[in-house]
């Protein structure tokens, strides 16, 4: 969910855009133990970028942005090496960002 504000002039919307994201992440890995570990959750975050649409005419326009969305930070804390004196734990820490760039073509049905 989004909203966004901007500038028209002529036949080109310029404008910035920011709202809720949520996503489902799913991070495995194997530790130096070969144990295999699972992160994942139901996350919510934000979505934020800038993006101009250009009118070709009455009914059809094209557009393009790029938002940053990022969704936290998952951690996971596996056991130390076995056989290592002392064993120490360590800990990952796994953050959800990422960058989404589009284009698109629109058709306004109707009058």
């Amino acid at each position: 969910m989004r909203g966004r504000a901007g500038l028209a002039l002529d036949n080109v919307f310029t404008y910035v855009t920011a709202g809720l994201a949520y996503g489902k992440t799913n991070h495995n890995f194997n530790d130096l133990n070969g144990i295999n570990h699972d992160v994942s959750a139901t996350k919510v975050g934000f979505a934020a970028g800038v993006g101009a649409e250009y009118g070709l005419d009455p009914r059809w326009s094209v557009k393009a942005e790029a938002l940053y969305v990022d969704l936290g930070k998952n951690s996971a804390t596996v056991p130390g090496i076995i056989g290592s004196a002392p064993p120490t734990p360590g800990r990952f820490d796994i953050n959800d960002t990422m960058w989404i760039v589009r284009a698109g073509v629109n058709y306004k049905f109707g009058g």
